[in-house]
């Protein structure tokens, strides 16, 4: 029994042996022979596979109010070398051209006509009919359009979708707000945050990516999603919309009228530490834009100078240690404070006891 449970461990022991052997060698081999093969291989599968990202976050006021928010918006590309679209083509393309006049309003029917004729002859398998973005209900108006209305396969519509970036309440907090840079920025495509909270939060908004496979089909190379993005978070910010509306006119009416050079408010809740509102002012040759972020730029680091003093002075008056009556000698013109010491501007100039 011993004899024989031995010769059987040391048979298994031997195949285990050949099997590593054999995947060290084909290790060997294909590094030393395949690499040209299969590098080929790689580069095939990296060119048809996209990273793709889902909608992402909306940045709302503290109160659930949008501040910016994606939608879809809709081009169309045609294809022309499909057999069904083909059979039809001639028969319904004056139709086409002008329901597209109409949806698009800046080209005749007969240029429409005349440049898909010319995608027609050419075959074209996805032809962009328009570069114009079109919004969903327009994309619904045109699903129904002559050709088009009988879908992907046999009306070649394909309609491609991408996410617009928009704020329904215009330049409102707009650069705290912040920009979106479209291009690869930190491994990541499409839209990108470049400033402001777009860009402060960007993993949280952009969300998971996922990939997308091109695939040949009926010789046009589509994307399948492989694997489907997650959604980005939403952000909830702080800032309250009718506050920081109130702080931007003010602010805007008050730079207007000393022509500055820029100005910036924020309003904060004491409390909580809260801000409720920032606003940041530049001039420009259209008059007054949220251009530069002034409250935590270096472009607005300004010493407030005596006009703080007007702070100083109602947080003491609000706080019941002085009041309007009150007298104040100042002495000299020097105060020692701890270990340092405040002068009055008018110190050592023969002033005294301002």
């Amino acid at each position: 029994m011993r004899k024989t449970i031995l010769s059987r461990y040391g048979l298994l022991l031997v195949l285990l042996f050949l099997f590593s052997f054999a995947i060290m060698a084909k290790v060997v081999l294909i590094q030393l022979t395949g690499g040209a093969k299969w590098g080929k291989k790689l580069k095939f599968v990296d060119d048809r596979t996209e990273v793709i990202y889902g909608n992402r976050g909306n940045i709302c006021s503290s109160d659930g109010g949008i501040l910016a928010t994606s939608v879809p918006s809709y081009q169309i590309r045609f294809d022309l070398g499909a057999p069904a679209v083909r059979a039809v083509f001639h028969s319904q393309v004056d139709e086409l051209a002008v329901c597209l006049a109409h949806l698009y309003g800046d080209r005749s029917a007969t240029q429409f006509k005349n440049e898909l004729e010319r995608a027609y002859k050419n075959k074209a398998r996805y032809y962009l009919v328009h570069p114009r973005k079109i919004s969903y209900d327009e994309l619904v108006r045109a699903s129904k359009f002559p050709i088009f209305e009988r879908g992907k396969f046999k009306g070649g519509f394909i309609p491609e979708q991408e996410y617009m970036r928009v704020m329904p309440h215009g330049k409102l907090a707009y650069r705290t707000v912040g920009l979106l840079s479209k291009g690869a920025e930190d491994g990541s495509q499409g839209n990108v945050g470049l400033s402001g909270i777009e860009r402060q939060f960007e993993d949280h908004l952009r969300g998971d990516a996922g990939v997308a496979i091109q695939q040949n089909i009926s010789g046009r190379w589509v994307n399948i999603v492989a694997d489907e993005p997650d959604k980005g978070k939403d952000i909830i910010t702080t800032i309250n919309l009718h506050l920081q509306d109130v702080v931007e006119s003010n602010l805007r009416k008050q730079l207007e009228f000393s022509q500055a050079e820029y100005g910036l408010a924020v309003l904060m809740e004491v409390k909580t530490g809260k801000i409720r509102a920032i606003a940041n002012l530049g001039k420009t040759g259209n008059g007054y834009q949220e251009i530069y972020n002034y409250a935590i730029g270096h472009e607005g680091c300004t010493e407030p100078g005596s006009t703080f003093k007007l702070v100083s002075l109602m947080i003491a008056m609000e706080d019941g240690k002085v009041d309007t009556s009150d007298v104040v000698d100042v002495g000299d013109g020097s105060w020692k404070f701890f270990d340092q010491t405040i002068y009055d501007s008018d110190y050592g100039k023969g002033t005294h006891g301002r």
